[in-house]
């Protein structure tokens, strides 16, 4: 780059000229290079190219392969190619642990009939393989009946996701549960349900009894992210001598009990496997007087859908006539719509031992 003249010199025009002729051969090779990178000539010429290529390649090359992405279909559904469901006519998925209640089982969204059957063969098919996960679409899916869960059994729903009672026989009074009513049968254990709604409302605004989740004597229970619409005076889940058993991010809508009235209903109620105090029409092995251990509510809430109505006495209760007590019971970092009638998140907490309250917000 030529050297400007200084101030005062004379006869510096050609300097001048020279200079700026310089500045613009610079600029257009600055643009060339410029250019030829993003044309990628020469190829990738410190290999930083290559290697960021080297890490998308398997993510691209790899939808709907193992060890890849799955890329869902137009309804939002895993390919029925790609699953493997007992009994069903479609093999050579590499999904073999997924059982998609919509793609494979028939199930249908939106129409008002009773989905239970469907469902219901996708939780035996996972059953039946020793344990998976029965996916479930979004959309509406009409309930008459309750299904069962099968051990080691993952229950997934999308956001859009709900299973809605509907009226007329048997007008179920579950939605979901782990054990076969009128049997012996044993209850299932180590059960997962995620996500969507339950709507045990439904689309006649029923008012008869209905527990949306009824789990009986299982080991090792997950709840999470599940949004419960449920009627007047009745829990949202039941837990009934169980162990280990986590209600995670769930909100939780429902009238509850009369506000005024005493006892109120909790969102969630913790009971004794009892013949006084657990749903007739089971084996009587199940009465055993089991108590619950180590049952766990993190993070959720529950609202009221009117006024006049108090919303859940508490968001963990009991049955106050037991003479049978739970242990280690959490409720921790929950809120809400209305003070508790105790003022605290459990009900009859006095009658349990090992609890633990905190980070819980009432407004």
């Amino acid at each position: 780059m030529p050297t400007l003249p200084v101030d005062g010199a004379t006869g510096w025009g050609d300097t001048l000229n020279n200079y700026l002729n310089a500045l613009t051969t610079e600029a257009n090779q600055t643009q060339s290079n410029l250019n030829s990178h993003a044309a990628n000539t020469p190829a990738d010429p410190h290999g930083d190219r290559s290697f960021a290529q080297n890490l998308v390649n398997p993510i691209i090359n790899g939808v709907n392969l193992p060890n890849g992405f799955v890329q869902l279909n137009a309804s939002g559904l895993i390919p029925s190619s790609l699953i493997t469901g007992g009994g069903s006519s479609i093999t050579g998925g590499m999904y073999s642990g997924v059982f998609d209640a919509v793609a494979t089982y028939g199930a249908i969204a939106n129409n008002g009939a009773d989905q239970s059957v469907a469902i219901q063969n996708a939780l035996n098919a996972a059953g039946t393989a020793g344990g998976g996960l029965v996916w479930i679409g979004p959309g509406v899916f009409s309930m008459s009946n309750y299904v069962v869960m099968p051990s080691n059994t993952w229950l997934m729903m999308s956001e859009g996701t709900t299973l809605s009672r509907i009226s007329g026989g048997p007008n179920t009074k579950y939605l979901i549960t782990n054990v076969q009513f009128g049997t012996s049968n044993t209850p299932s254990t180590n059960l997962r349900i995620t996500g969507g709604r339950l709507d045990s409302v439904g689309a006649a605004s029923m008012t008869s009894q209905c527990t949306p989740i009824f789990i009986i004597q299982s080991a090792k229970t997950k709840v999470e992210q599940v949004y419960i619409n449920n009627v007047f005076s009745n829990p949202a889940i039941e837990v009934n001598g169980c162990t280990n058993f986590l209600i995670d991010a769930c909100l939780f809508d429902g009238p509850g009990n009369t506000f005024f009235l005493p006892p109120s209903v909790p969102a969630v109620r913790v009971n004794v496997s009892a013949s006084g105090n657990t749903p007739s029409g089971l084996g009587g092995p199940v009465y055993n007087n089991a108590t619950c251990l180590d049952v766990r509510m993190t993070n959720s809430t529950s609202v009221a859908t009117a006024s006049f109505y108090g919303n859940y006495g508490a968001l963990i209760g009991s049955d106050l006539t037991s003479s049978h007590h739970s242990n280690h019971i959490f409720a921790i970092g929950c809120a809400t719509e209305y003070t508790s009638q105790l003022g605290t998140a459990f009900y009859s907490n006095s009658q349990w031992s090992g609890t633990v309250n905190t980070g819980n917000l009432f407004s």
